[in-house]
């Protein structure tokens, strides 16, 4: 994990035994995760690095996917080397507690002791 100042970055995925990877869905072929990292800010209006209809949101979370084969130097040179995904997010508060929620969950289990 590092941290540029501005944002948070979250990487060493390529030396996982197990790297996450996303394919189908129009890419071709495998994509290995990279890095991901947060995009947010003080500015409420304007925390989001993108905008969904002129919206933007309280953050934004970009997870970096590198092409199979390919290191991260070399995907960055060819137009389809780099895949990435963006997650907005929005904070709020529905009115429940974390806890209120857990109890309400484990309401609903059932046990065997």
């Amino acid at each position: 994990m590092t941290n540029t100042g501005h944002t948070v970055v979250i990487s060493g995925f390529d030396n996982w035994a197990h790297q996450p990877f996303i394919s189908d869905g129009g890419l071709g072929t495998k994509y290995r995760l990279y890095q991901f990292h947060f995009h947010w800010s003080q500015n409420a209006a304007a925390s989001s690095e993108h905008t969904v209809d002129g919206q933007f949101f309280d953050a934004e979370l970009h997870m970096v996917h590198v092409k199979d084969a390919f290191s991260f130097g070399q995907a960055r040179a060819i137009s389809d080397g780099i895949a990435a995904l963006g997650i907005f997010y929005k904070i709020g508060f529905d009115g429940r507690s974390i806890l209120a929620a857990k109890r309400t969950k484990r309401s609903d289990e059932q046990r065997t002791d």
